[in-house]
């Protein structure tokens, strides 16, 4: 069987032939650069960046490329398009925001959404944490955003946060079975910055399963603070034991839609066999909608 890869919408995810080797995994950020009379160079750039995302099918059969071009079609609905990258979803499969809560600090959009954090330092780096975390200050009027990961069959995500004691419970995880919460909301134990242990807390996969995670404001009084430094989700192999280390950092993204979108080029179609090409590319929009 050939490479296949977990894609599809909140509504519908399924296999779908894997993009060829050499996909094009950008960071796009606004970048300006200005020349000065004496020699010298200034640049300013944004801290945060989307991904941005070119990918091919050569040689395909007509029927499978049809479950790519179906998305474009609208056959599973007009949301975000989420995948499962094998590049990153054992890794840490969070997007930089949530990964970093830090960077939410400076343009990045936070994650209270009406609340932008105070930057802490990190009091012990030693296990490659990020350098600063996030204070997050709880208002009358306070919104958690929140971040959806697929989970395919076979599987088990896996949750980590690290931070200070006062994000105790604040952190909820909770399955979904496509756009529909299926389970009780979970609250990690808090890790630190200082143990190898990345994640500690698991949700089953099953059909068509997703983890969402989210901050529980009803815990906290107006005025109260939670401090974060990192947040880690491993998609493992169901029974697999997760293995120790350093911070990994956020490889994944929150939802995309296309930004070209796949057409097809008809390479051979007779009695002995058939060979479709097509390409599109896809930006990260979730964070920005």
């Amino acid at each position: 069987m050939s490479a296949q890869i977990w894609f599809g919408t909140r509504e519908h995810m399924q296999y779908v032939p894997a993009w060829s080797p050499g996909a094009v995994y950008d960071r796009a950020g606004s970048i300006e650069s200005a020349d000065y009379l004496n020699g010298g160079v200034g640049v300013r750039r944004s801290l945060g960046s989307h991904r941005t995302y070119d990918l091919t099918w050569p040689n395909q059969r007509r029927a499978d490329l049809r479950k790519i071009t179906d998305y474009a079609d609208g056959l599973f609905g007009d949301g975000l398009l989420y995948w499962s990258d094998p590049a990153w979803m054992d890794t840490n499969a969070l997007p930089a925001r949530w990964a970093t809560p830090w960077v939410t600090t400076k343009g990045v959009p936070p994650l209270l959404l009406d609340a932008r954090p105070v930057r802490i330092t990190n009091p012990d780096p030693g296990h490659g944490y990020p350098t600063f975390g996030a204070r997050y200050t709880k208002r009358a009027a306070s919104v958690s955003d929140s971040i959806f990961i697929p989970i395919p069959p076979g599987r088990e995500a896996w949750i980590g946060v690290h931070g200070e004691e006062n994000a105790a419970d604040v952190v909820g995880v909770r399955r979904h079975q496509r756009t529909v919460p299926t389970g009780s909301v979970v609250k990690p134990a808090v890790l630190g910055v200082n143990t190898p242990e990345r994640v500690n807390t698991v949700i089953e996969g099953g059909e068509q399963a997703w983890v969402e995670i989210f901050f529980d404001l009803d815990v906290l009084d107006v005025g109260d603070s939670f401090d974060l430094y990192g947040l880690v989700v491993q998609v493992l192999p169901s029974l697999a034991t997760p293995g120790g280390g350093d911070f990994i950092s956020g490889q994944g993204h929150s939802g995309c839609e296309w930004t070209k979108l796949p057409g097809e080029t008809v390479m051979m179609i007779h009695r002995m066999g058939e060979a479709v090409f097509t390409s599109a590319t896809l930006a990260e929009t979730g964070a920005w909608l």
